[in-house]
């Protein structure tokens, strides 16, 4: 109902967990608004720009560097019932560094 992408931090046991903050070098993943209809397509988007082959309802970042910290991301969501589609709103990813040195 709020329109909001979820972040989550992939665990190296395979375990998500929801994320509010983030680390250098954790994995994160993105979920689309909840929804439910079966014809929906997916365009995710980093910094207002589409990501190539992000066309799912959920995307997987990887490891988060530094160089992620304040990248915003949203993702664009149409239908059969909406063709014109709607957008979630922005995300901003808030990375805090890691010990040592970021590579």
């Amino acid at each position: 109902a709020d329109n909001k992408v979820i972040a989550a931090v992939r665990h190296g046991d395979g375990s998500i967990q929801a994320a509010g903050s983030l680390s250098v070098g954790e994995q994160l993943l993105l979920q689309a608004p909840a929804g439910g209809d079966e014809t929906a397509s997916y365009q995710w988007y980093r910094n207002g720009e589409p990501i190539d082959g992000a066309t799912a309802a959920s995307y997987e970042l990887g490891q988060v560097s530094s160089i992620d910290d304040q990248a915003q991301f949203r993702v664009h969501i149409s239908s059969a019932t909406n063709p014109a589609g709607v957008s979630s709103q922005v995300l901003t990813l808030n990375v805090a560094p890691a010990a040592g040195i970021d590579l």
